[in-house]
């Protein structure tokens, strides 16, 4: 979210899926895109972006992950 303000932008930050869904309905006009972590404790960026496009969004979705894997 620093980075995005410090480019001028906007961000809003939910630490779980459940507090996304929250938000969502107030923050989606002002939204140009949503950058997700693939973990969202709760549950995932793909269940997010799911639950959206089912609302009708179609803002551009970008889900990232810091998991490594061991092999």
């Amino acid at each position: 979210s620093e980075l995005v303000q410090g480019l001028g932008g906007k961000a809003y930050v939910a630490g779980s899926l459940k507090e996304a869904l929250e938000i969502w309905p107030q923050v989606q006009r002002e939204l140009t895109m949503i950058l997700s972590d693939m973990s969202l404790g709760d549950g995932t960026g793909l269940e997010f972006l799911s639950a959206i496009r089912e609302g009708g969004s179609m803002h551009p979705f970008c889900i990232v992950s810091g998991f490594i894997s061991q092999q």
